[in-house]
């Protein structure tokens, strides 16, 4: 399709997941998670060419912008410090992922969750699981947050 692309933040996905065809016609849907350095805009104009020469188009149903805010935000910057500052981790950076999330619908926003270094707790897998001592761990750093983000 032309659109493959990745950033220092990760790779663009691509899901395609409803394929019909009506009277000759095929029909698809598909679910993309790109960059969050690129736009909607670039990324269907790097499909364009390809679709058209075999006789397509881009209709575009719904969308949103990534969420992404800069690592030295004074948002950012407060959450990696109640971070640190409860798990001692002074090596990990913040990530990025092209999962959706509720903060996209609210300004000044940012999705903020606890991924600790070294635990696999098999997200979003069979058998998701997080320990009570992780979970003890993950609420003091949510409340370290919520008391930097009250500071002027």
């Amino acid at each position: 399709m032309g659109a493959a692309c990745k950033d220092e933040y990760g790779t663009l996905t691509f899901n395609v997941g409803v394929i019909n065809m009506t009277d000759g016609v095929i029909e698809g849907t598909i679910d993309i998670r790109f960059p969050v350095t690129l736009t909607v805009k670039q990324i269907v104009e790097k499909m364009t060419p390809n679709l058209e020469t075999a006789g397509g188009f881009v209709e575009i149903l719904s969308t949103h912008e990534p969420l992404y805010f800069p690592i030295d935000s004074p948002l950012v910057t407060k959450l990696l410090k109640a971070y640190q500052e409860v798990t001692g981790d002074m090596e990990s950076k913040p990530i990025t992922m092209g999962g959706g999330t509720y903060a996209k619908g609210i300004n000044n926003c940012i999705a903020f969750g606890c991924e600790l270094l070294g635990v696999d707790n098999h997200i979003h897998d069979t058998n998701e699981f997080v320990s009570i001592d992780a979970l003890v761990m993950q609420t003091e750093i949510y409340v370290n947050a919520i008391i930097k983000l009250l500071e002027n």
